[in-house]
């Protein structure tokens, strides 16, 4: 019973958006058609602040990512809920209920439950490495995010023992990209363009839009 209730409670908190509620109920504008036309820390920092989007970033890193796996650890789950919540956790972040099945992209969420299963040391590292590489190299922080995605999913399997929360958390990391594909339009489109498709993945944005870094 206690399982139902933390997954019912897990998808509740997952389908709020903070940077939506902020946007829509404080400035009273659309945060899926302004800026990068996403509900996250990044478009929130861009069009209102950085002191927002710090608020947005914490409260999507601890409260919807950190944790609801802490206490998944602590009340010791089985596996099967433990790794289906890890994926639900995103999934509803990225195509709310509340929100018309739109969203943000899920890179806090993602990293607050990287953390939260054990791999924090590691998250830093990939944090340090790339957030460095961009500033030297590529000035794109959409670029540096999709390498982040691509190093997690090839240095998970080997650094994880449990398979199932290996095979959830590669899931999760090829959610994060088809994410950036389908973008919250749901443009299934891009699926037909070999441009436009690459442009997403590594830019997440329209291929007439590269030179707009984040």
């Amino acid at each position: 019973m206690i399982e139902i209730l933390l997954i019912l409670l897990l998808i509740l908190i997952s389908n709020i958006n903070i940077s939506s509620l902020i946007s829509t109920y404080y400035y009273k504008k659309n945060i899926y058609k302004i800026g990068y036309k996403s509900a996250g820390a990044s478009n929130i920092y861009t069009l209102y602040g950085l002191k927002l989007a710090i608020i947005v970033g914490l409260f999507d890193f601890w409260i919807k990512g950190f944790i609801p796996i802490f206490y998944l650890n602590y009340f010791n789950v089985n596996n099967l809920i433990y790794c289906f919540s890890l994926i639900l956790i995103v999934f509803f972040h990225m195509f709310s209920i509340f929100e018309k099945f739109q969203g943000g992209r899920g890179i806090l969420n993602s990293l607050g439950i990287i953390c939260a299963v054990g791999l924090w040391k590691e998250a830093i590292i990939v944090v340090i490495i790339f957030k460095s590489l961009e500033y030297f190299l590529w000035k794109n922080n959409a670029l540096s995010t999709f390498f982040g995605i691509i190093a997690f999913i090839f240095l998970t399997p080997f650094i994880l023992e449990n398979i199932y929360v290996i095979i959830s958390l590669e899931l999760l990391f090829v959610l994060l990209l088809f994410k950036r594909v389908l973008t919250n339009n749901i443009d299934l489109k891009s699926f037909l363009s070999l441009d436009l498709l690459v442009s997403r993945i590594l830019y997440d944005r329209d291929s007439n839009n590269i030179l707009d870094s984040r």
